[in-house]
């Protein structure tokens, strides 16, 4: 498992796909972070069209907290499709190179693989994250002033739990790659998981669940990662618990059902 994982870890660093979407995921968050708040204070000022006043926002944004700056990391959740292509990019390579089928006649174990795989994607999330963040904190800087507050310790917490619902998200391509080999799928799947489009599917569900549950509120958006990822807020306390309890579910029904899968059919 150790050599494994220190294969895993080379492929890591020494892809240029990798390194590249990294890049482009930090300047294009850098600048549409400084770009948002620069068009937030114009729109704010007072201006004259025909000689009629016309006031946009409130107020200026004189500042940025950093707790808020970290617990919100990407400006927008477009950015988060870089994160999952890099991801199923990643793991497909495997299977185009031929290298699981190399290494895997090598191993008493093929389902090693399969935790080997979630250990690496969690640290290539990881990665993103923290580039996200840093870039993040950037472009506010450049923006506006960012300013030290007491809760940059809750918006950490936030940040690393997104980062967690990121991974159980990620543990549904790996299953989609690995186990049942579709390239094309897991890309789609993370689309739809980066931009939301699942949301219409879970109004479906509401709806249909209003008609036999009565008088009981639910909303299954709650206690999906993707929608979570999005709602969790420790700062404020909001779905913390939901967050961390998903997080946990998916990981191991999916990583349970991709090691089953793996395990039983032929490598290729």
């Amino acid at each position: 498992m150790h050599r494994l994982m220190n294969m895993e870890r080379y492929k890591l660093r020494t892809s240029k796909l990798f390194l590249i979407l990294m890049g482009v995921l930090f300047v294009l968050n850098a600048a549409l972070t400084a770009g948002m708040l620069f068009l937030m204070n114009s729109l704010s000022q007072i201006t004259e069209i025909d000689g009629v006043a016309v006031e946009g926002l409130d107020s200026v944004i004189d500042h940025v907290n950093l707790s808020d700056a970290i617990a919100s990391p990407f400006s927008i959740s477009l950015l988060l499709i870089i994160v999952f292509v890099s991801a199923v990019s990643f793991l497909y390579s495997d299977m185009e190179n031929g290298y699981i089928k190399n290494i895997a006649g090598q191993l008493p174990n093929r389902g090693v693989l399969v935790n080997a795989k979630f250990i690496i994607v969690a640290i290539h999330n990881f990665l993103f994250f923290v580039c996200a963040v840093l870039s993040s904190i950037l472009g506010n800087a450049i923006g506006s002033k960012v300013v030290v507050d007491d809760a940059v310790p809750q918006g950490i917490a936030t940040v690393l739990l997104k980062w967690l619902l990121s991974i159980s998200l990620t543990c549904i391509l790996i299953m989609i790659t690995t186990g049942f080999k579709n390239k094309t799928l897991a890309t789609v799947m993370g689309v739809f998981f980066a931009t939301g489009l699942l949301s219409l599917v879970y109004m479906g569900i509401n709806t249909a669940a209003s008609k036999f549950i009565k008088n009981v509120e639910f909303d299954i958006s709650d206690f999906m990662p993707d929608s979570l990822m999005s709602s969790v807020d420790v700062i404020n306390n909001e779905y913390v618990m939901n967050a961390i309890v998903m997080s946990i579910i998916f990981i191991v029904l999916f990583l349970t059902i991709t090691y089953i899968i793996f395990r039983k059919r032929d490598v290729k």
